[in-house]
């Protein structure tokens, strides 16, 4: 090994999303804080059951990485409730998005409620 160790670990984790994407039914759309987002999230991996969440955006966390994720604020019986779901977890079936946002230039946007 005669490079940074930094390089090689950037370039595994290029190599990991690209498996990942490959594998994918979807193309990842271009989500940003602010979007209202449907997930079809798969529960368990025994079962087929997928359930689809619908949100508003609040963050992006690590948005470039294989760890990548998303909160997102969703009401569940009346109850607001803020749901954290990574982005390149086998779990995710599909994200698709039902509204742009409104233009904020927030990264974060904890202030709703």
């Amino acid at each position: 090994m005669t490079g940074r160790p930094r390089t090689y670990l950037l370039q595994l984790e290029l190599e990991e999303k690209e498996k990942i994407q490959r594998k994918r039914d979807f193309l990842m759309p271009d989500v940003r804080s602010g979007d209202i987002v449907e997930i079809s999230y798969q529960e368990t991996f025994e079962t087929d059951k997928i359930v689809k969440y619908r949100g508003f955006v609040i963050a992006m966390t690590k948005k470039h990485s294989l760890m990548a994720g998303m909160v997102l604020a969703i009401r569940v019986a009346g109850v607001n409730v803020q749901a954290h779901y990574l982005i390149n977890s086998p779990k995710v079936k599909n994200i698709e998005i039902v509204a742009r946002g409104s233009g904020d230039r927030k990264a974060r946007l904890y202030f709703l409620w």
